[in-house]
């Protein structure tokens, strides 16, 4: 009964049905190990995973999908693992998804429980998510989950023409504007700001992310 009325939530807050049957085939409490945070599973909170990770509010997570107008044929880049739970969404909506994580410890645990739900269409990729996988690229589609300073230069280098990159902006991590970009002639141009929210930061030392000695001035 509680896992409906979380679907009924996620159907009310969205109008995207390929998104909507992602939410509706994917359920969030494989993605919680502890027992308090799995009490939350079917809450639109945020789950603090530790390590400096968090898995978002479901309802903010499904307005971003939706905000990326796939079809089911792109592939897609997705910056921040965490869980592995918005990777396993992303592999019903996409054709192909990449996830980068810079945590080890998460990255591992994300790929084995991708794996154990014989989701295959997703690799998960340990590294500096600011600098992307230009190995990998051109990317249809990419998704931020972190706090931005602005859109990393790489990862729009790695953005197909007319591709959509979405990322939480601003200069604190603490006060956020969820923004799209769309590139159009090798330019990036910025929607108005989608809604405010909260992520933790893009650590990382490359253009668009929080340094560490930022972050240490910023929050004492």
């Amino acid at each position: 009964m509680e896992r409906e009325r979380f679907i009924e939530l996620i159907r009310r807050s969205i109008n995207d049905d390929l998104v909507f049957e992602a939410f509706r085939s994917i359920d969030r409490a494989d993605f919680i190990e502890s027992e308090v945070g799995r009490n939350f599973a079917y809450k639109n909170r945020t789950i603090d995973l530790g390590e400096g990770s968090s898995i978002s509010e479901p309802v903010l997570v499904a307005q971003m999908m939706e905000n990326l107008h796939l079809t089911g044929r792109e592939k897609v880049l997705e910056i921040g693992t965490a869980s592995g739970y918005g990777a396993a969404l992303l592999s019903k909506c996409a054709r192909e998804v990449y996830t980068m994580e810079y945590n080890q410890n998460l990255a591992q645990k994300a790929s084995k429980r991708l794996k154990k739900l014989n989701i295959d269409n997703v690799q998960v990729v340990i590294g500096d998510g600011a600098l992307g996988i230009p190995e990998a690229s051109p990317f249809d589609a990419i998704i931020i989950t972190a706090a931005c300073r602005d859109f990393p230069p790489a990862l729009v280098e790695q953005l197909v023409e007319g591709g959509r990159i979405l990322a939480p902006i601003g200069k604190d991590p603490r006060f956020l504007e969820l923004t799209l970009g769309l590139k159009t002639y090798g330019r990036l141009f910025y929607s108005k700001p989608i809604t405010h929210c909260y992520f933790h930061p893009l650590v990382s030392e490359e253009k668009g992310g929080f340094s560490k000695d930022y972050l240490e001035r910023l929050l004492g």
